[in-house]
């Protein structure tokens, strides 16, 4: 008797949490239909089909830079998602630079080996082709420390793209690959225009 007393004790228990969840995500996505999304998704992928749908939201809503992370132990096992959206680039910019500095200050606070490792999926091909895109037929482009008025490459790829800094070094490769080549003491590029 105990027993079964029990388990409808913790059957409704887990029904109440379920029901404060759809509250929450009902409120959460407003008019998106995101029961019917994530029932058509395979249950592997559910987890991400909902950071997809909220980012979705968060655009919907106005911001035109969100941005993914995928926080992961030194397993690394996804934790859990980190999303920052906002309509600034600026903003943008100084969200990856909370994120360099915290990486950073963990590897050191625990022998080079952080406790949580930030990731986006960036594609760095597609931030090159982003990057040439956007400076089509300009010469001289700085890498960094662009004069007052114009914009780095850097600038430009942490502002207005999904790279981070630790994204950098392979975008410059990509770059390379691309034949964009930097020349001089101060690393510019050269992007020939668009056809």
């Amino acid at each position: 008797m105990w027993a079964t007393r029990r388990q409808r004790q913790v059957a409704r228990g887990a029904q109440s949490a379920r029901d404060a969840a759809e509250r929450i995500l009902n409120k959460a996505f407003g008019d998106m239909p995101w029961r019917e999304e994530i029932d058509r998704a395979p249950a592997a992928r559910r987890p991400h089909r909902f950071v997809e749908l909220y980012m979705e939201r968060l655009k919907r809503s106005g911001a035109t830079h969100v941005l993914k992370f995928s926080v992961r132990n030194p397993r690394d096992q996804h934790v859990f998602y980190l999303v920052h959206a906002s309509k600034h680039p600026r903003a943008y910019q100084k969200m990856k630079e909370a994120i360099r500095t915290a990486s950073r200050r963990q590897a050191v606070q625990a022998g080079g080996l952080p406790a949580l490792e930030f990731l986006t999926d960036t594609d760095v091909t597609d931030v090159a082709r982003r990057v040439a895109a956007h400076f089509a037929g300009q010469a001289n482009v700085p890498w960094t420390d662009a004069p007052t008025g114009s914009e780095s490459v850097q600038d430009y790829a942490i502002r207005h793209t999904e790279a981070l800094y630790a994204d950098l070094p392979a975008l410059k490769r990509r770059l390379a690959e691309f034949g964009y080549r930097a020349s001089g003491r101060r690393a510019a590029y050269t992007f020939p225009a668009a056809h």
